[in-house]
């Protein structure tokens, strides 16, 4: 992986309710965003910013359907248990490297795989969790 790391340079491993569902196969979203506000102070003519407090995008994770993980994630859901998803860098060996990413928060939506008997494609498992803590 010489000259930078690939997607598949990262390591996503989910938990549910401190139990954990493995090593998952995508990992998007995540992102920290924040609302920058301009002001002018006393009327004057020079612009401040001012920074509102920031907050996390939904995270998506996918793996290839297992019906036993597909409930799991369909109890967190249901019960409002505690999601914490984990994106682990790798070295060019594929070995843990660095500080991880982690984000807590609560399941948003799951997608479980549609019925196609026709369809040659892999069936995916798919959560999106809302975090209320993520990384710095």
């Amino acid at each position: 992986m010489a000259g930078g790391v690939s997607q598949r340079g990262f390591m996503v491993t989910c938990s549910g309710n401190g139990v954990s569902w493995g090593t998952w196969d995508t990992c998007t979203g995540g992102n920290k965003t924040r609302e920058v506000t301009p002001i002018r102070r006393g009327g004057r003519n020079e612009i401040s910013l001012i920074r509102g407090p920031g907050s996390w995008e939904d995270v998506t994770v996918g793996i290839q359907n297992d019906p036993v993980l597909a409930r799991a994630v369909a109890r967190a859901d249901t019960e409002g248990h505690l999601v914490v998803v984990v994106k682990q860098p790798l070295d060019e060996r594929l070995s843990p490297a660095g500080e991880p990413e982690v984000w807590q928060g609560l399941i948003k939506e799951v997608h479980t795989p549609d019925f196609d008997a026709n369809s040659t494609g892999q069936a995916v498992l798919e959560f999106v969790m809302t975090p209320s803590s993520g990384p710095a």
